[in-house]
């Protein structure tokens, strides 16, 4: 589970006894822990700071759980969310369902199921981060377009000049791109 240490999490609690319980061992996890003990709260750490995981309770006061999936959903549809609550209630599953849950847990929090939607939400995270950093270098290239040209048919890369890639402190993107295309 070390690369759960690459990430960043939300957890929101009300139930002081569980929060600190949970806590304790999310710490130890993952990269980033921020806490919360009601939805008004974890709605301003979410806006502050860079979230890759939600997990909140749903009965709290001030907001609840389904308003801050709500206020959330709004502004980022592919954030993984993981509810936990006490109630099994089928108006709450079917909302939760409508807000793109990831996950319904119930309390006592299972840790080994908590931790395998984690796990299962990380590689969706880490696949998106790669394909943004291969876009990255694509957009690079691009941009040197007048200096340097790349020849890419259907089925193979032509022409790759690895120097170009040392000189931009890309070799290990260089490397990781011919392998993938099969080429070294």
């Amino acid at each position: 589970m070390d690369e759960l240490k690459k990430l960043s999490l939300l957890y929101v609690e009300d139930e002081e006894d569980v929060m600190e319980e949970i806590s304790e061992i999310l710490e130890l996890k993952v990269g980033k822990l921020y806490t919360a003990t009601n939805g008004k709260e974890a709605l301003e750490i979410y806006k502050n700071n860079t979230i890759d995981i939600l997990v909140t309770d749903i009965s709290m006061p001030i907001m609840d759980g389904m308003e801050l999936i709500s206020c959330i959903r709004e502004e980022n549809i592919d954030i993984p969310i993981v509810i936990t609550t006490a109630f099994n209630e089928i108006e709450i599953l079917k909302k939760a369902i409508d807000l793109s849950v990831d996950k319904y847990i119930t309390k006592p929090i299972d840790l080994k199921q908590l931790f395998s939607v984690i796990k299962r939400a990380s590689l969706t995270i880490f696949q998106k981060r790669e394909i943004e950093q291969r876009d990255k270098i694509i957009q690079k290239m691009l941009e040197m377009k007048p200096y340097y040209s790349i020849l890419v048919d259907s089925k193979n890369l032509q022409k790759l000049d690895n120097e170009i890639f040392s000189n931009l402190s890309w070799k290990k993107d260089a490397e990781l791109i011919l392998q993938y295309k099969g080429h070294l």
